[in-house]
């Protein structure tokens, strides 16, 4: 973020729309000012066609709408993220720019387009985000897409849902509970199970 904030306004808005927003690159390339710029219950938007042919309308969280305002520098119209020529961002272009940032800010791992949409979505779970948040805010129809790339293969002991069970049932105190002393026969098989 910090290499794209020093690099550009573009640069930054790109960076903010795909890794806060968590669009895909060709969507995010399709936006004019106009699309960028979409006012509903109170809350600024992208609206854009999906791969599936669908409208979908994301929220601008407020850094994202300050990137926005600042890549469209005062222009009414015309696409939202601009190459140095004055023409719409591609796909291509876009890998371009992504490049150069993670150069610029020292990352060594490789990057693409659909770095910055994985990274949106490994965040949001990680801050508690359910599953099907997530999978909701990505635009998957089926939360199984989400699950299958970001679900969890296993889960620390302490989150494991066995403790929300246990929470939420009443459980008498067991120290005031009396209970009849053991037979013999009790004790026996008691010391045998524990091997004394």
């Amino acid at each position: 973020v910090w290499a794209a904030a020093k690099s550009n306004p573009t640069d930054y808005a790109l960076v903010l729309t795909m890794g806060m927003c968590g669009l895909r690159v060709s969507p995010a390339c399709s936006l004019d000012v106009e699309t960028a710029t979409v006012v509903e219950q109170a809350h600024r938007m992208f609206v854009f066609v999906t791969k599936g042919g669908e409208t979908q309308r994301v929220p601008q969280p407020p850094a994202v709408i300050q990137a926005v305002d600042y890549a469209i520098a005062g222009r009414t119209s015309g696409p939202l993220f601009l190459r140095q020529d004055g023409s719409r961002m591609t796909r291509q272009s876009a890998l371009k720019v992504m490049k150069r940032l993670a150069r610029a800010a020292g990352i060594t791992q490789t990057m693409t387009n659909h770095t910055l949409r994985h990274t949106f979505a490994v965040t949001s779970l990680d801050d508690g985000a359910t599953l099907e948040e997530t999978a909701l805010s990505l635009g998957h129809k089926d939360s199984s897409t989400t699950f299958r790339y970001y679900g969890r293969k296993a889960i620390p002991n302490n989150q494991h849902t066995s403790h929300r069970v246990a929470g939420s049932i009443l459980l008498p105190d067991l120290g005031s509970i009396q209970r009849p002393r053991p037979s013999k026969l009790e004790s026996v098989h008691a010391s045998v199970s524990v091997g004394v």
